[in-house]
């Protein structure tokens, strides 16, 4: 349960880095849509993106990976017609978002675990 809600504050953490980042191009209308966002963008990656990755299995192996973001950035357009209080402007912000969130929850993530060592 404590790994659950350390990958959940991470990933609030990095959607909101993010939004700061891209501006009116991405907003969250408070924190409560944040949190939330993130745990659906947590429950999305935990059970439907499995699925995709076997039923893309050759694109992903084409694209090295890449395709990975264009699932993500699909992931965000889905929470943002879903969460109330979450907008980003289009499927090329969400794919820029995509790879920033990756990077800083990989970098919050390598943060938190070098203070755990």
């Amino acid at each position: 349960m404590k790994k659950f809600v350390i990958a959940w504050a991470v990933a609030s953490a990095s959607l909101y880095l993010v939004s700061l980042l891209l501006g009116p191009d991405m907003e969250f209308e408070g924190i409560l849509p944040v949190v939330w966002t993130a745990l659906l963008l947590g429950l999305l990656n935990a059970i439907v993106a499995p699925v995709v990755k076997l039923l893309t299995c050759p694109v992903y192996l084409l694209t090295l990976g890449l395709f990975r973001f264009v699932v993500s950035a699909a992931f965000l357009l889905i929470a943002r017609s879903v969460v109330h209080g979450f907008w980003i402007s289009g499927f090329w912000w969400a794919l820029l978002a995509s790879v920033l969130i990756s990077l800083a929850t990989t970098l919050i993530g390598s943060i938190i675990k070098s203070e755990d060592d």
